[in-house]
């Protein structure tokens, strides 16, 4: 962790930096440039101009022999602070103001453009080190072209002002530099601030601390990135805490078998060798029997609680019940989807066959009153397994020659399922708790009938993953458990019964 943040608050930085310069350079740059071309324009329009205007005044007064334009040359040299070179019309110097290039023929680009008729001024540095301006401009008289006028503008001051420009902007991006790195260190650190804190509480969770958090800080990414953060830790330990309290309701159901496992075991062995009655015997081994048979059902329904919370955790859908392929879906494995639209009447009837002689034995009547052709998207198993769980329910809390009532119900693309018992009802206090795992409304009874207070969470389970509802209600006279499912694709090939 220590050498991850100081990279991130580095590479953050340099980035920073980076775009900084960057973009302060660029446009200084341009800056820069636009200026120096339209300052050097504007001394070319202004040598031109004066060149124009000596090229005139030596057109008006120029005297037939050239020699004789010597003093007006030198003059005009003085006054406009230049270099001046007349050329006649073959390009050869006739005079010049500081007398070195007399007789001499010139082949200047500006001096051969002037000789074709047209003006040009060019910036130009000497052999010397020295910066001047060409201005070359005709000299016409009449319609004659009687030479060329060559002006050389000393440019070292304009070219000077344009070096301390350019330190200048230089300077004000060094300066823009420093502010960067300042700015960037400042932004950085409040980037990787909150990104240091949430690796020090993922550090903390992945220890075994899942009450670490971190606080939010503003609704940016990161703050959505610590709200997710946060919320996935109180989920871990609601799971943890739920995990805890399954194992230990999970080895407190299992003691009692087991217990009495070893009870009826240790009775059996003191019997060996002992001529006892074969009654007895037979009692234990019932009770063996009985026993194992309750342990064999709490793993079946700790086994299908476990693939429900593994699928839930994949995202994926589960098949329900033990791990068995059904008829309907051979070989089926946690990964694939849902099976076809499962006719709902025909799932019910075959959940209530199952307890039939449970409730025969009981002198209970189960009245189904189910719909035909109603098409929910739900797995063969899975539902079967919410019905059995409800109605074996219903039929061990009615009393003897009771009545459990079995209704459906189509109402808005949700078939609704009532299953009413006639029993003593549920305390109103409980029913909050009714579908939680290993909740039972009276232990000592359900504990007698076989319970474990598992089958309504399995339920709950299934029917919530399929897009559908579960929900209980009682009164003095009996309890009502309502099943709300999505029907396929509003599927309701017969309304009868």
């Amino acid at each position: 962790m220590k050498r991850m943040n100081p990279g991130l608050r580095f590479r953050l930085t340099a980035t920073y930096l980076l775009l900084i310069l960057l973009a302060t350079g660029l446009l200084g740059a341009a800056l820069y440039h636009s200026f120096r071309a339209e300052y050097l324009q504007a001394h070319q329009m202004s040598k031109l101009t004066q060149a124009r205007i000596i090229a005139d005044q030596l057109a008006a007064d120029a005297p037939a022999d050239p020699r004789r334009a010597v003093l007006p040359v030198e003059e005009l040299s003085r006054r406009f602070g230049a270099r001046l070179l007349l050329l006649n019309p073959a390009g050869v110097v006739q005079v010049d103001s500081l007398g070195e290039f007399e007789g001499r023929r010139l082949a200047h680009p500006e001096v051969l453009q002037a000789l074709e008729g047209r003006e040009s001024a060019r910036l130009q540095r000497l052999s010397g080190g020295e910066w001047a301006m060409y201005a070359a401009v005709p000299v016409v008289r009449g319609q004659t072209l009687r030479g060329v006028l060559l002006a050389s503008y000393p440019m070292d001051e304009a070219v000077g002002f344009l070096a301390g420009l350019t330190r200048r902007i230089a300077e004000a991006v060094a300066l823009s530099g420093a502010l960067a790195i300042i700015l960037s260190l400042w932004l950085a650190g409040r980037l990787a601030g909150p990104l240091r804190r949430l690796t020090a509480a993922v550090r903390r969770m992945a220890a075994g601390d899942l009450g670490s958090r971190v606080e939010a800080g503003g609704s940016g990414e990161i703050g959505v990135l610590a709200e997710a953060f946060n919320n996935m830790g109180e989920r871990l330990q609601q799971s943890d805490a739920s995990r805890r309290r399954f194992v230990a309701d999970a080895s407190h159901e299992m003691r009692t078998p087991l217990s009495s496992l070893q009870v009826l075991a240790g009775s059996l062995l003191a019997r060996s060798g002992v001529d006892q009655p074969g009654v007895e015997v037979e009692e234990d081994l019932h009770g063996i029997q009985e026993e194992t048979s309750r342990l064999s059902r709490l793993v079946d329904q700790l086994l299908e609680l476990a693939r429900i919370d593994a699928a839930e955790a994949m995202g994926v859908p589960m098949p329900a019940g033990p791990a068995r392929p059904s008829a309907h879906s051979p070989d089926r494995s946690p990964t694939q989807a849902p099976a076809q639209p499962l006719d709902l009447g025909w799932a019910v009837r075959r959940a209530a066959s199952q307890l039939l002689p449970l409730a025969r034995g009981r002198g209970i009547v189960i009245d189904l009153e189910m719909p035909a052709g109603i098409q929910v998207s739900f797995e063969e198993d899975a539902l079967e397994s919410v019905f059995r769980n409800i109605l074996d329910n219903a039929v061990k809390y009615s009393p003897g020659g009771g009545r459990v009532e079995v209704r459906t119900l189509v109402e808005g693309g949700m078939a609704a399922v009532t299953v009413r018992d006639h029993g003593h009802g549920i305390p109103p206090e409980a029913l909050p708790h009714l579908f939680e795992r290993f909740y039972r409304v009276d232990r000592a009874r359900s504990r007698a009938s076989g319970g474990f207070g598992l089958g309504l969470s399995i339920a709950r389970a299934h029917v919530e993953r399929h897009g559908g509802t579960i929900t209980a209600d009682s009164s003095p006279g009996g309890s009502i458990f309502t099943v709300h499912l999505p029907i396929f694709n509003n599927l309701v090939t017969n309304c009868g019964n």
